[in-house]
């Protein structure tokens, strides 16, 4: 008996000198499941015995198993301590033995990427933490790592090369072929056709902010940005807008069946087998399948509807199917492969993205002065405001706009979307990596072969010899023109000036998009959508912290990220107002952030524009000679006033279906049309009730009010009026100026989303002047 025993721990080791010499990883469930078959057989064989019982042989079994077991474990454990490729590379001794260590580490507070910093302060800049993975925080390694082919933590979903997504492939010749489909759909010139998709949804997530029940009120940024990445993400991948922002801010339920994986991931991302092995024990995976099933269900439904002649494909999923159903070398080979990209398209450009955009809100409310030069530098670019927003100009300004990019590569670099980084494996020979010694001296690495190696982003970004001040978030150190001011400003605690300058030595060491091969194909879509999202709600908004978010100036948040393979937030409470923007009326474009008036109410005149915000002669300004009281009075026998730039009357109960050429011809006898306005929906593009228009004149004014008042257009009676009355004495409060500075209808200043930077100081030195 003792003797079977030996041989069954001496089995045990040798398994184990086999099994460390291939990635087993991934066939941890077929192989559990061929050790069980052969526990029966032996079991049974056992059993045939004469005179062994079925207690007996269930004893013999499990003892014997139990001899095998460990003399498996305890070769790993002798191996991995003493006789390892990676023994002389300093670390925890709990890490060189297992990486449960790392799970036990991750467990604690999901904050991984915080660990990797405690255990490089204790251990320097190469650190073994895992008994076949190194981590190395220095960024010579980014770029010789960058040609090396990804770890077993990717391929988390099937053994089988042929069922894996493009990102999960480790074949570098095969991921070579597939990214051709990939880097076509999200070339600059695709993404300008997924332009208007982008920008709608934009439009969707900034209404949200100024809607009634949310505006001034805390709002979980978080929550909505995510939402608002997903619905992007639903409308350049597969066409189909996920509803969330459009919606009133309900989450989609696939959307959240994904999210709660996320807590599963935190867990077990230092142990890749284990998630594979979930993923293939039937309704292990049941809080993800929901997600599983509806990707699945957006390919059926794109291949239905989509026609196999058509020439340009409309998303990132049609470019993929038109590879798959020519049987190109560039698509995936089979349905399930078709099914993982289409998880990627979904998950992987929605985290990634909403959570650079809410650190950048984040940091932004903490360093309001850099987004009050934003706004500045993007109102020279939009003089008219955010409804004139277009991406192709905004592309063409960069330059003028440097703040912009500032801010989102800052961003980056403090919170990088993957904080611990993507791991890769060494070739077989190993690989040498220049690395500098503590000294400044050059010296070669060399990292032995097959072995996993992170850099995480998160510490290579905030290393001090690259970054000075690398926690600080400091936007100008990306703007050229800033940094002999940043190096002349800094207090000089040491011996040299700090060089703020971004040269290649910087740029090498930044790397949120990952490099070379595996960088990411979505970059450019990431940058389009952020730079649009930023720049669009600059223009029309001014924000702070709010709710729990302004009791600790977002220290909650902040410390509260979690490591999750990409990150994952807590709620980010921020409170939005529309900008004060004064703005001439020399723009035929619509502005469809004007509110429509209610007329339904009985607020008179007064209360149709106190929302438009603009400039109108001062109560006890003379009038022009000629104007007599009866042609200024309108329907209530108010006083009209004329604005800086002529007389505008308001036009109400417009049919939806109006246009300016309608407009023109109907109101275009009475006199010159100088400027005209359609208030349009942003969603639907129809009117939303009213238009404006200025006429140089005051008679011509009158004559359209007198011509076109009560009459039909499109089957509507329309009324017509002037826009801006003088208010009643002592109607205005203090100095009778209507309470709004000497705008009718007082209250709160709306022209929301067009008011430039200095206009509110520009404002009060027009208003005490005469325009006649």
């Amino acid at each position: 008996m003792r003797v079977n025993r030996l041989l069954a721990a001496a089995l045990g080791v040798a398994l184990h000198t086999v099994a460390r010499n291939f990635e087993i990883d991934m066939l941890a469930l077929p192989l559990a499941g061929i050790f069980a078959v052969l526990e029966v057989i032996y079991f049974y064989i056992n059993t045939r015995v004469p005179g062994v019982t079925v207690h007996d042989a269930v004893f013999t079994v499990s003892a014997q198993t139990a001899w095998l077991m460990l003399g498996f474990f305890a070769s790993m454990l002798v191996y991995r301590g003493l006789f390892h490729r990676l023994r002389k590379f300093p670390g925890p001794v709990a890490a060189r033995l297992t990486k449960f260590y790392a799970v036990w580490r991750s467990a604690l507070q999901k904050q991984y990427h915080l660990e990797l910093g405690i255990m490089r302060a204790k251990y320097g800049d190469v650190v073994r933490t895992g008994p076949r993975e190194l981590t190395i925080f220095c960024a010579e390694a980014i770029a010789p790592l960058a040609a090396c082919r990804k770890s077993t933590l990717y391929q988390i979903e099937d053994w089988r090369d042929d069922y894996l997504g493009v990102i999960e492939t480790r074949d570098l010749e095969d991921h070579h072929r597939r990214r051709r489909p990939w880097d076509t759909a999200l070339s600059t010139k695709s993404i300008a056709k997924y332009d208007e998709a982008i920008q709608r949804t934009v439009g969707h997530c900034l209404d949200g902010l100024c809607s009634p029940e949310k505006e001034g009120r805390a709002i979980d940024m978080t929550r909505w940005v995510s939402l608002f990445a997903w619905d992007v993400m639903g409308n350049v991948g597969f066409g189909k807008d996920f509803g969330q922002v459009s919606g009133g801010g309900a989450e989609h339920w696939a959307v959240k069946a994904m999210k709660d994986q996320s807590r599963f991931v935190a867990y077990v991302k230092p142990v890749p087998w284990v998630m594979n092995a979930a993923s293939n024990i039937p309704y292990a995976d049941r809080a993800v399948r929901p997600f599983r099933n509806y990707c699945s269900s957006l390919v059926d439904e794109k291949i239905r509807s989509e026609p196999d002649d058509k020439e340009i494909p409309s998303d990132i999923i049609s470019w993929i199917l038109r590879e798959f159903k020519k049987k190109t070398p560039y698509a995936p080979k089979t349905r399930d492969a078709i099914n993982a990209d289409a998880r990627t398209i979904a998950a992987a450009g929605a985290d990634t993205t909403s959570n650079t955009l809410t650190y950048a809100l984040f940091y932004l409310a903490r360093n309001p002065s850099f987004y009050t030069r934003l706004q500045s530098e993007l109102s020279e670019v939009f003089p008219d405001g955010p409804e004139t927003f277009d991406y192709n100009v905004l592309s063409r300004n960069l330059s003028n706009v440097p703040m912009l990019d500032a801010i989102i590569n800052e961003t980056l670099r403090l919170i990088p979307a993957v904080p611990s980084g993507n791991p890769r494996v060494t070739p077989p020979e190993g690989l040498i990596i220049p690395f500098a010694n503590k000294n400044g001296k050059t010296e070669d690495l060399f990292i032995p072969g097959d072995v996993d190696v992170y850099v995480p982003p998160y510490w290579v970004h905030r290393d001090p010899t690259i970054f000075p001040d690398p926690e600080a978030f400091i936007p100008d150190r990306w703007v050229s023109e800033n940094h002999d001011k940043l190096a002349t400003e800094d207090p000089v605690s040491e011996k040299r000036e700090k060089s703020y300058t971004i040269g290649p030595k910087e740029m090498d060491a930044f790397f949120p998009f990952q490099v070379g091969q595996y960088a990411c194909a979505g970059k450019h879509l990431a940058m389009w959508e952020m730079r649009s999202f930023l720049a669009r709600l600059a223009l029309g908004f001014d924000f702070g912290f709010a709710g729990p978010s302004a009791i600790d100036a977002g220290a909650a948040f902040y410390q509260g990220m979690r490591d999750t393979f990409t990150i994952t937030l807590e709620p980010l409470w921020l409170s939005f107002k529309e900008r004060l923007l004064d703005l001439p009326l020399t723009s035929i474009r619509p502005l469809t952030s004007i509110r429509p008036p209610h007329p339904q109410k009985n607020q008179g005149r007064q209360a149709i524009m106190a929302d438009v915000e603009m400039d109108v002669d001062e109560p006890g300004s003379p009038q022009p000679a000629q104007a007599k009281v009866d042609d200024m009075a309108t329907h209530s026998k108010a006083t009209a006033v004329r604005s800086i730039e002529g007389w505008i009357i308001v036009v109400t109960n417009l049919h939806e279906e109006v246009d300016e050429e309608t407009i023109h011809d109907t109101f275009g006898e009475y006199g010159e049309i100088k400027n005209l306005h359609l208030n349009l929906d942003r969603r639907s593009g129809y009117v939303k009730g009213y238009a404006l228009i200025e006429y140089p004149t005051l008679a011509e004014a009158r004559a359209a009010i007198d011509g076109a008042h009560q009459t039909k257009l499109l089957d509507q009676t329309i009324q017509v009026d002037f826009a801006f009355v003088r208010p009643p004495p002592n109607a205005g409060g203090k100095n009778n100026r209507g309470g709004a500075g000497g705008r009718v209808g007082g209250g709160r200043r709306n022209r929301s989303r067009s008011r430039s930077p200095g206009a509110g100081r520009d404002r009060d030195a027009r208003e005490d002047k005469d325009d006649i």
